[in-house]
């Protein structure tokens, strides 16, 4: 589970916890829908121990950091490539303003020699 994801489903807990039921039939599937929020890694792990109630946590916990590192491993692969990309364009900017730069050099250079013939 992402982080991304862990706060969707945290935030969907806090709507529904939130949500004023009008009736008794809806208090009871809000009460049903709160209870199968609680019971979901119990009916993932497949037994009602406490030992594969955290199992299964640890498990899921871990999923998400593998998720996460993948997540932030393509964002970081992502970054380096845009910083080489904007290197590269500033080392062609570079050139480009010291050639000019030359450029402005040798003629100015060149209307001095002229200045001081005359």
């Amino acid at each position: 589970m992402s982080i991304h994801r862990a706060k969707k489903d945290a935030s969907l807990r806090d709507r529904l916890s939130r949500q004023q039921p009008r009736n008794a039939t809806q208090e009871t599937a809000h009460l049903e829908s709160q209870k199968s929020l609680r019971r979901r890694p119990l009916a993932l792990s497949g037994k009602n121990t406490e030992g594969s109630l955290t199992h299964t946590y640890m498990a899921s916990l871990f999923s998400g950091i593998q998720e996460d590192i993948g997540e932030l491993r393509n964002d970081v692969t992502t970054e380096i490539k845009e910083v080489k990309r904007d290197m590269a364009e500033l080392g062609h900017w570079v050139n480009t303003m010291e050639q000019s730069r030359n450029a402005k050099e040798k003629e100015l250079n060149t209307f001095r020699w002229e200045q001081l013939e005359h």
